[in-house]
């Protein structure tokens, strides 16, 4: 029988598995873990990112409503002429009630 017919002994392959295959799969394992230590860095920055993201669209509400705010405030300005007119008029009430309480006071 030539070298290559003989059937393996357990010790044989016990001796192959020990140093060839064991090693590998050490490697493998250790590939694995860092790999697994990179995926979990990349997934915080994510979740980081994330937060960010929430924070500025909570930021984006808040800026929006106020700036509706402030556009609801600009139309009250730009008034239109008919409450221009009517405070007008209210002004010139408040000017003729003044004048009758002066000679109302400078009667007495």
């Amino acid at each position: 029988m030539s070298e290559q017919e003989k059937p393996l002994t357990f010790k044989q392959f016990v001796d192959f598995y020990s140093n060839i295959i064991e090693p590998r799969f050490e490697k493998i394992e250790k590939k694995l873990d860092d790999h697994d230590q990179r995926f979990n860095t990349i997934d915080q920055r994510f979740d980081d990112l994330y937060k960010k993201f929430e924070d500025l669209h909570l930021e984006y509400k808040v800026i929006t409503q106020q700036f509706k705010e402030i556009q609801a405030g600009l139309d009250v300005i730009r008034s239109p002429p008919e409450i221009i007119q009517d405070l007008k008029t209210k002004i010139a009430d408040l000017y003729r009630r003044v004048e009758e309480l002066e000679k109302q006071v400078l009667a007495h």
